[in-house]
């Protein structure tokens, strides 16, 4: 995405290339460089790579598509794991 931090575009790149289904990418923050959202029907995962210059981290937060109540509290985690974690919502009964 053109308005994207190079940190979100290459996560969004590695999405892709594993061939993931069931996802919708939202950008409920245009204006925010550093945020996307992920969502698998009613999961949404709000993916934030502010700090990633400086932890080499993003952070995620995980909640509900409809309501915003948290699944998953926020928290700090590489690359690795943000992507094993979409991957895991992928294939749960939670994919669109």
């Amino acid at each position: 995405m053109r308005n994207k931090s190079k940190e979100i575009n290459d996560l969004l790149t590695s999405i892709k290339d594993e061939k993931l289904n069931g996802f919708n990418i939202v950008d409920f923050w245009d204006s925010d460089l550093t945020a996307i959202g992920i969502q698998f029907n009613k999961v949404l995962v709000y993916i934030s790579s502010y700090n990633y210059s400086i932890t080499g981290k993003y952070n995620i937060i995980i909640e509900n598509f409809d309501t915003g109540e948290i699944i998953e509290t926020e928290r700090t985690i590489n690359f690795f794991d943000t992507l094993a974690k979409i991957k895991e919502l992928s294939k749960s009964e939670n994919s669109v």
